[in-house]
């Protein structure tokens, strides 16, 4: 099943997919956050030119239990995109991912130029790897 995973953002939002076996991710693109409308519409264009046949949204939950800006902002995402989609679009727990992906690039030691912006859509590779193996078990 290819699945398109969407790390939001208040400033960017990062986009994943998987492969068509729906075995591995790789990071997609990055786009600025506009209105909820606009996103949603980036959204669902990527999962169509995509054949995408799930969305999954990351959600962190690191911060403990209060509910800032950015988590308010994926609920609404989340629920617009439900309403609009013609797939299943699920949330996901992908807290510390963004983290993960700039250390790993730090581990490959890539320049800090080419490092620059990919973050959000190697963040939502890193979790949508961790949904992919986490469906295989």
């Amino acid at each position: 099943m290819k699945v398109l995973a969407v790390d939001p953002g208040l400033r960017k939002i990062g986009l994943a997919v998987s492969d068509a076996t729906g075995t591995a991710a790789r990071a997609l693109t990055v786009f600025e956050h506009g209105s909820l409308q606009q996103d949603c519409a980036r959204i669902l264009e990527a999962a169509h030119s995509e054949k995408a046949e799930r969305i999954l949204i990351g959600s962190s939950h690191e911060a403990g239990t209060k509910m800032n800006g950015e988590a308010r902002f994926t609920h609404k995402l989340l629920a617009a995109l439900r309403a609009a989609a013609d797939v299943p679009v699920d949330l996901y727990d992908e807290s510390f991912s963004t983290r993960r992906a700039r250390e790993a690039r730090l581990q490959r030691a890539e320049r800090r130029k080419a490092r620059r912006g990919a973050d959000d859509a190697l963040a939502a590779a890193a979790f949508l790897q961790e949904y992919i193996d986490a469906q295989a078990e």
